[in-house]
């Protein structure tokens, strides 16, 4: 779980004019962006907890399953994070989005 503090929300407002990359619409890697961001950043505002779901709570929350709608998503957005990081989410190669 991680933990955002008032400043950690106003440095992305401030500085990057968004909390989230509205490009990973509606669903899918947003948070893995956020978290990438976050841990890049290195601040004292970032608390890290235990980032792995639980077996219960990563079955419930299978949206891919539960709404096939949605799945073309995942492959778009898939491939909008490599493009934007360089690898995987736990395999970016980039340490700046876009390697800028």
């Amino acid at each position: 779980m991680i933990l955002l503090s008032k400043e950690c929300w106003e440095y992305f407002i401030t500085h990057e004019g968004n909390v989230f990359d509205p490009n990973f619409f509606p669903a899918y890697f947003e948070d893995n962006d956020f978290r990438h961001r976050l841990v890049r950043l290195d601040k004292a505002f970032l608390h890290r907890g235990d980032d792995s779901l639980t077996p219960a709570v990563k079955r419930n929350s299978m949206t891919i399953k539960k709404d096939p709608k949605i799945n073309g998503n995942f492959s778009a957005n898939q491939s909008y994070y490599v493009k934007k990081w360089g690898g995987t989410p736990g395999r970016e190669k980039f340490k700046t989005a876009w390697n800028k």
